[in-house]
């Protein structure tokens, strides 16, 4: 009789539907919620990290309004924070509207925490890369012309100024022996991942996290505060032209490893789920 109540004529009874129903929604709550702040729509980095989120179980939530999104984040489990300018930068000679945004933003985390939803913020950059000052502008057209005027008429020199459309990014990447990267203040280099993922040896600042992404068996690396130090290094590279075949293939040895994969386990470990 036992069976015959949960099964009749081989067909699942009311029960046995309900029964069904309460570990399919079991099943679907165990799936993490996390608000990806901001939004990221089309960003390449953050469609590929929720792509390979979701095979390991990761619903992400995307704010519906910019500066706004407290009521999204109480219905998620997490807030994840990537880039934090959106909520604090304004054009110039607009500080007020700065101070605001920012008092927005650290409200609605502050009431985030006191509903004891976790915070995790991936710092891809200390300070805004966007040019919000015209002034930057002005200062970036002098210094090319200055460039031009030093270079002259040497024929050895092909000096290219301006955007690298991405289909073409390949094609000077291939043409390239190394690739130098002069940053003043920086916390973190996409651009010197993608150049070691085509095996090329980089001279770069020991500035930020790019001493730990990249060590001395693939980088002449030199201190951004002497004034002479990306010319030592420059000067050093050139010197050492024979390792830049092995240093390219250490570079991408190590940026293999860093596939979505790898990365979205890593980004689930920093979530404790």
């Amino acid at each position: 009789m036992a069976d015959f109540s949960l099964w009749r004529l081989g067909r699942p009874c009311e029960r046995c539907r309900w029964l069904s129903l309460s570990v399919n929604r079991r099943k679907a709550a165990k799936r993490t919620r996390a608000l990806f702040l901001p939004h990221g729509k089309d960003h390449p980095y953050i469609e590929r990290l929720v792509e390979n989120l979701s095979r390991l179980g990761i619903d992400v939530l995307r704010p519906t309004c910019k500066i706004f999104f407290l009521f999204k984040a109480w219905q998620s489990d997490l807030v994840h924070l990537h880039w934090l300018n959106i909520f604090y930068c304004a054009p110039a000679r607009q500080s007020w509207k700065a101070a605001a945004k920012l008092a927005i933003f650290l409200l609605q985390l502050l009431l985030a925490r006191i509903r004891s939803i976790p915070i995790v913020w991936t710092v891809h950059n200390f300070r805004d890369h966007e040019d919000l000052h015209p002034r930057i502008r002005r200062i970036c057209s002098r210094t090319e012309d200055e460039v031009r005027r030093i270079i002259g008429d040497a024929a050895n020199i092909l000096f290219r100024p301006g955007f690298v459309d991405e289909s073409q990014v390949q094609i000077y990447f291939n043409a390239s022996d190394a690739a130098v990267f002069c940053f003043e203040d920086i916390f973190t280099s996409a651009s010197v991942i993608l150049a070691m993922s085509f095996g090329k040896p980089c001279i770069v600042p020991s500035i930020g996290c790019i001493p730990e992404n990249i060590g001395p068996d693939g980088a002449f690396l030199y201190d951004p505060e002497d004034r002479d130090g990306l010319l030592h290094a420059f000067n050093h590279a050139l010197s050492r032209s024979e390792r830049f075949a092995e240093m390219g293939k250490a570079n991408k040895k190590r940026a293999m490893l860093w596939d979505w994969e790898s990365i979205a386990r890593s980004t689930l470990k920093a979530y404790g789920v």
